[in-house]
């Protein structure tokens, strides 16, 4: 076997044990980023507090939910966008 098909067949299998060795026993994607910023130096902050019924993993418990989303913009056509989500048992 030559070094590139080494090369292939190893990122192949970093790939797959990269995808398949995941420890949380669910999928909570972050928000979409909808900060919407026009102007050079303009700034926009959003953040949600809520809890939501947890019925596959906690037999119907509330779970807390935070979200944070911060945008800045130092020129004008270009942001700099970050977001933070955090779920947790509300009890």
């Amino acid at each position: 076997m030559d070094n590139r098909n080494l090369l292939t067949l190893s990122t192949f299998i970093l790939f797959i044990a990269s995808m398949s060795s995941c420890t949380h026993s669910f999928y909570a994607p972050n928000e979409n980023i909808m900060v919407q910023l026009k102007d050079k130096n303009e700034i926009s902050v959003s953040a949600n507090l809520g809890t939501a019924i947890n019925e596959i993993t906690d037999n119907g418990n509330e779970d807390k939910i935070n979200s944070f989303q911060v945008g800045y913009s130092p020129i004008k056509g270009l942001a700099i966008a970050g977001s933070y989500l955090s779920l947790r048992d509300a009890s």
